[in-house]
């Protein structure tokens, strides 16, 4: 487990996605959850590689979610503390458009 002061990092110390990546604790259970979710969205799309209909929808969906992840941030950066060790949300967006 990481320590949220020690090992938080700040937006001038991250010089490459790989460092942002590896500073992240991958052990918390939201976190877990957002991966499952990138594994089945892709899942999805495999599936229903033939199926258009199906596809313009579940795009129309990711859009939907595109479009408001500047909410989605602001939301999450004010009550992290209720699913989170550690604050990822920044001003800018940097994690939830990494991740």
């Amino acid at each position: 487990m990481k320590s949220s002061s020690a090992q938080q990092m700040r937006d001038s110390q991250i010089d490459s996605i790989y460092k942002f990546l590896a500073s992240i604790d991958w052990s918390e259970r939201w976190l877990q959850g957002v991966l499952a979710f990138h594994i089945l969205t892709l899942l999805f799309i495999v599936v229903t590689r033939n199926y258009i209909k199906s596809q313009v929808a579940f795009f129309t969906l990711l859009l939907m979610t595109v479009l408001s992840a500047e909410s989605i941030n602001e939301f999450a950066a004010k009550h992290f503390a209720a699913f989170s060790r550690q604050q990822y949300f920044d001003s800018e967006g940097m994690f939830i458009s990494l991740v």
